[in-house]
């Protein structure tokens, strides 16, 4: 069945009313899952036969097709939405933060609100200056920075071991192997969050990076940084009158920051890099008081 969604939407930001109630542990973790390779990939059909297996409260609700690099970006007015309510699945005709606006704010509603967004599992990894444009990460952080209260979240990548089909058989086992290690990293949330009261921090995301390695040959999980030395380039090329394409290329990336998940990815550790959205320069990187002097004498 469809049916069309408006997305209320005043000014850029979606908010529900109300303020976040306590971390119930003795109820199934409530997960609004999604994407931004669409609702029919294989990582996000992992996760969710992985989640439900784990007896966690998972909906669906991703874009209807592929919306890799979309980061935040948004969709204003009429927003198509499909409907499989025997597999608590919504097919969103719009970005991965639209999904997540207008699941917590349109479909699930103040009394079904989630604990987690959970976004992926991403065929691709999401590392270093790919972690911003990340229609993946986006998801989450439209969670933290849209909503209101803001809703935790976390985003799953991988590389696969096979190049090509993504449902290739060793892919899938790969996929399914990913989505195990994020039940138990949400299994470990839950259980800390009885003690606390709350499953992770409101405005908290953690980015997580798995390698294309069976779980034998990784090497550990370790906290990270975003990396901030790139491991690809895009170079736009005419390949016809008036029409470019940038092909996407790996590259060896130079020295990074400490701890960087560009680095420890590449070492062969799962990554799990906390991030919460706020773009905000660093102190050390661009001092704020060096900035207001050097804008003193502008006039409006």
């Amino acid at each position: 069945m469809k049916k069309t969604v408006k997305a209320l939407v005043a000014g850029l930001v979606l908010a529900i009313s109300g303020t976040a109630a306590a971390f119930d542990c003795k109820a199934p973790v409530k997960i609004l899952l999604t994407n931004d390779d669409g609702y029919q990939a294989p990582g996000i059909e992992a996760l969710q036969s992985a989640f439900t297996k784990a007896g966690f409260d998972v909906t669906m609700i991703a874009p209807d097709k592929n919306n890799s690099g979309v980061s935040t970006a948004l969709n204003f007015g009429k927003v198509a939405v499909t409907k499989d309510a025997e597999h608590k699945i919504y097919a969103v005709g719009g970005t991965p933060a639209t999904s997540v606006l207008l699941g917590v704010t349109g479909i699930l509603g103040p009394d079904h609100r989630p604990d987690l967004i959970v976004s992926g599992i991403n065929e691709g990894a999401n590392i270093g200056p790919a972690t911003p444009i990340s229609g993946t990460v986006g998801a989450t952080v439209a969670g933290v920075q849209l909503l209101q209260p803001p809703v935790p979240g976390l985003a799953f990548s991988t590389d696969l071991p096979t190049k090509g089909n993504p449902r290739d058989p060793q892919n899938l086992e790969h996929f399914a192997q990913v989505a195990e290690f994020a039940t138990r990293l949400i299994a470990r949330l839950r259980d800390e969050g009885c003690a606390t009261g709350r499953i992770m921090k409101p405005r908290e995301i953690l980015n997580v990076n798995y390698p294309a390695l069976p779980p034998a040959l990784v090497k550990g999980v370790k906290a990270a940084v975003q990396g901030q030395s790139s491991y690809f380039n895009i170079s736009f090329q005419e390949t016809a009158p008036g029409e470019y394409t940038a092909p996407f290329k790996r590259v060896t990336p130079g020295p990074d920051v400490e701890d960087s998940d560009t680095t420890l990815f590449g070492e062969g550790y799962i990554t799990v890099a906390p991030l919460d959205g706020d773009y905000t320069a660093p102190e050390n990187a661009v001092p704020r008081a060096g900035l207001q002097r050097g804008l003193k004498d502008l006039k409006p």
